[in-house]
């Protein structure tokens, strides 16, 4: 449901580019760019709080200034299943953005 709710809020209401995405039991890592304003992107948050349930926390926001980051905040992300030893590899992994279903563009701000 929580993987559902991540996938609508960027692809139906467009509220984020999304990059990056794991569903762990005990939390959720998201790369995302904004594609709303701050008041969207507050709204968005709501958004998928309702669809998945609850919010228990949310984590710290920055911005991310180069494609080499992106891709190293993008492998830390994907790579929380094998580190906390769920799976072997990454992409055995059934709740992450892993398996390629996000692989693309850097975010608007980077792609210059």
């Amino acid at each position: 449901m929580i993987v559902e709710a991540i996938h609508y809020d960027a692809s139906v209401l467009g509220h984020y580019f999304l990059h990056a995405f794991v569903v762990m039991p005990n939390h959720v890592q998201l790369l995302a760019a904004p594609a709303v304003t701050l008041f969207g992107k507050r709204r968005a948050m709501t958004t998928s709080c309702g669809v998945s349930g609850k919010l228990l926390r949310t984590g710290p926001c920055s911005a991310v200034r180069s494609v080499s980051s992106l891709e190293k905040i993008r492998s830390y992300i994907e790579g929380n299943p094998v580190r906390a030893a769920l799976v072997r590899e990454a992409n055995e992994y059934r709740w992450s953005s892993a398996g390629g279903a996000t692989r693309g563009s850097a975010p608007p701000c980077l792609s210059h």
